[in-house]
């Protein structure tokens, strides 16, 4: 079955907020099936999202609209889809008392602009809202779902999550799409195509690549008339492919490279502890968003200043003025020390130049130093990243666990 998305907000068209509810819901409907085929943004307008909307209507049996359900004068998402549909806003007044007792809860009066959240176009079933004041709603017109959700991620997703069995439901005896991924590591994606050119894309099965800081992913896609069918296709090339790159294939699902690193750490019973310089406690942080990491992370140091390189990390004067807090010395000295320091079996070390200053024509942006240390040794590797400041240490967080990766598919 096919789903298009509305995301409505002048904020997100002009960049000061980036839309991370499309990314949501795409890998959700993925999951259960539904292929997404449009996907619009559109600005605070009636007419905009009217348009955006007629447009979804033609192209899917479920359309998705998120954003401009709030009380302000530019949140107008009830009244287009209202006009359209030529379906009359309806005062509901339970949901009026709801909103209410919202506001009385945290000492406040409700507002007046906040009563228009408690119409909705006749018909529509009441999605609550249990995190802030604006309910979505659920609405079928002829042959076609539509889902109404309000902007916040934080109130859209558990609002989403409530709805994902009626669309299960719905799912039950219309055409499906499955999706597969197959992570890989140590092998370049033209490598990839070449050994499964005889693999051809068919209205049924397509084949896909995504190459990644460290790895690349085969994605799979089976279209079939159910979900049995679907399975079916998908596990017949799987297997097929997994025949020619076992020895490089290291994930059969979407997981997170911090994920598969840190169900190595588990399984071998190992620690891990990291100094960061230019990545500013990006790899921790990512690390620590795994529930569990405690098992096997047992410390983080941001050295940002050489003085802390000195200091904490025991990095010596000579090998900062000889070499420089971004050379392999320092880079390596970090990692033995955080190791040491920590009593874990294995440390990181990263320093580099993450712009958008501060290089030179022998030290451009964008070098780092990675170094990985063991009772057995450490090693050290040299990279030059490119791209704004936060992508590249978007790329050494990447790289780092792409390299704590390759040292233990190395074992």
């Amino acid at each position: 079955m096919k789903a298009a998305l509305i995301v409505i907000g002048n904020e997100i068209l002009i960049g000061d907020t980036v839309d991370t509810n499309a990314a949501y819901l795409g890998k959700k409907l993925s999951h259960i099936g539904v292929e997404v085929v449009f996907k619009s943004t559109v600005p605070d307008k009636v007419e905009d999202i009217k348009e955006s909307f007629k447009t979804a209507l033609n192209r899917a049996k479920i359309v998705i609209i998120v954003g401009g359900l709030g009380p302000t004068r530019d949140d107008v998402t009830r009244e287009a889809v209202s006009d359209l549909l030529k379906k009359k806003l309806k005062f509901h007044r339970r949901l009026f008392r709801n909103i209410e007792s919202f506001f009385q809860k945290r000492g406040v009066e409700i507002p007046s602009i906040s009563i228009k959240q408690a119409f909705l176009p006749a018909g529509a079933k009441e999605l609550k809202n249990t995190v802030g004041t604006a309910p979505g709603f659920l609405l079928k017109y002829r042959n076609k779902l539509i889902i109404v959700l309000p902007g916040p991620p934080r109130e859209m997703k558990p609002m989403f999550e409530k709805i994902i069995p009626t669309l299960e439901e719905k799912l039950r005896n219309s055409p499906i799409v499955i999706r597969k991924i197959l992570r890989t590591y140590g092998i370049g994606e033209s490598s990839i195509e070449e050994g499964l050119n005889d693999i051809k894309n068919t209205r049924e099965f397509e084949i896909g690549f995504q190459a990644h800081p460290g790895y690349v992913d085969i994605k799979l896609c089976a279209r079939a008339r159910n979900k049995n069918l679907a399975n079916k296709i998908i596990s017949k090339f799987e297997s097929k492919i997994f025949k020619r790159f076992k020895n490089y294939i290291f994930s059969r699902k979407d997981e997170n490279l911090e994920e598969i690193v840190g169900n190595y750490l588990r399984k071998k019973g190992q620690t891990l502890s990291i100094a960061e310089s230019c990545s500013g406690g990006l790899i921790s942080n990512l690390i620590t968003n795994i529930p569990g990491a405690s098992d096997y992370f047992k410390c983080s140091v941001i050295s940002y200043s050489n003085e802390m390189k000195r200091k904490i990390l025991n990095v010596p004067a000579k090998f900062l003025k000889k070499y420089g807090a971004v050379s392999s010395s320092v880079a390596g000295r970090m990692a033995e020390e955080i190791r040491t320091l920590t009593n874990t079996d294995i440390g990181l070390g990263i320093t580099g130049i993450a712009g958008p200053s501060g290089g030179t024509k022998n030290k451009p942006v964008g070098l780092v130093y990675i170094a990985l240390s063991t009772h057995k040794g450490t090693t050290v590797e040299k990279f030059n990243f490119y791209g704004e400041r936060t992508q590249i240490k978007e790329k050494v967080a990447l790289t780092a666990f792409s390299l704590l990766l390759k040292y233990f598919l190395s074992r």
